[in-house]
């Protein structure tokens, strides 16, 4: 193309050039925030994974230490010895179920602490997980308008050249072709993105099931045998269960940033306490 028609064809798209830099000036901060998004909300997952692990550890030692300062739990021929014992004994024995109440309140306080830290994180994930929807969005409108860019810079540098009328008609032809096969390859890549995924919140899943079949047996073995530790068991593994479930749920919404065709799973209701 000679240095005339290029000129010409410069002033022509100008106007349009200066749109299309305009709407991508608005867009400009959107790819790095979206990198600083999807690394908060991974850190938030993090976060909120250790926490559950806490929760259920603090629940145990809340659990422990209830049993200890109720003196209800003391065995009937304990409690009868308790009437010959020496007042230098039952002072002692006073001290120790001071000792245990403030044992339990510690522990008390520990584990509500952390179930509200629980709750604060999965208001700031869920916040953080709608924020890189709107980011994902707006990547969406960042890559068109890139694309309009690039394709109007390919229209006014390797415009058609005089004498070969056809050369336009040929080029805009190859790149249509290209496009079809770049829509095609980002589609594959994003369908085999979200495969992935569902692979891991299916694991997950199914890990979750397994933990949901020990929570019964101990059930089971709970109403027919008795005993706290069938009881503390069931109640760790619905934990755990419940814990799978929420991640696995994570995974699948993650999936549908990448693919429409995921569909949305019901909130999962697993009783934790």
């Amino acid at each position: 193309m000679s240095s005339t028609f290029l000129q010409q064809a410069i002033a022509e798209h100008s106007s349009r050039h200066s749109e299309l830099l305009n709407s991508l000036s608005q867009l400009e901060t959107v790819p790095d925030s979206l990198k600083e998004q999807s690394r908060l909300v991974d850190d938030l997952q993090a976060e909120l994974e250790e926490c559950e692990t806490n929760v259920a550890r603090l629940f145990e030692q809340t659990r422990k230490q209830r049993r200890n300062a109720d003196p209800g739990i003391i065995p009937g021929g304990l409690k009868f010895s308790q009437v010959f014992r020496s007042r230098k004994e039952k002072e002692k024995e006073r001290e120790r179920e001071e000792r245990n109440k403030r044992l339990f309140a510690e522990a008390m306080e520990k584990e509500t602490q952390e179930r509200q830290r629980r709750a604060t994180l999965e208001e700031a994930l869920n916040k953080a997980q709608a924020s890189k929807m709107e980011f994902l969005g707006k990547m969406k409108d960042y890559d068109t308008i890139m694309a309009k860019l690039d394709a109007l810079y390919a229209l006014i540098f390797n415009g058609p050249t005089p004498g070969f009328p056809r050369e336009d008609e040929l080029e805009q032809s190859v790149q249509a072709s290209y496009s079809v096969v770049e829509r095609t390859k980002g589609g594959y890549n994003s369908e085999n993105e979200a495969l992935e995924i569902l692979s891991r919140s299916e694991k997950t899943f199914r890990e979750c099931q397994s933990k949901m079949k020990d929570a019964i047996y101990w059930a089971t073995a709970s109403m027919l045998a008795g005993g706290r530790t069938a009881e503390a068991k069931e109640t760790a593994s619905l934990r755990i269960a419940h814990t799978l479930a929420q991640k696995a749920q994570g995974f699948v919404r993650e999936a549908q940033q990448y693919s429409a065709q995921v569909r949305t799973l019901e909130q999962p209701s697993i009783a934790r306490e």
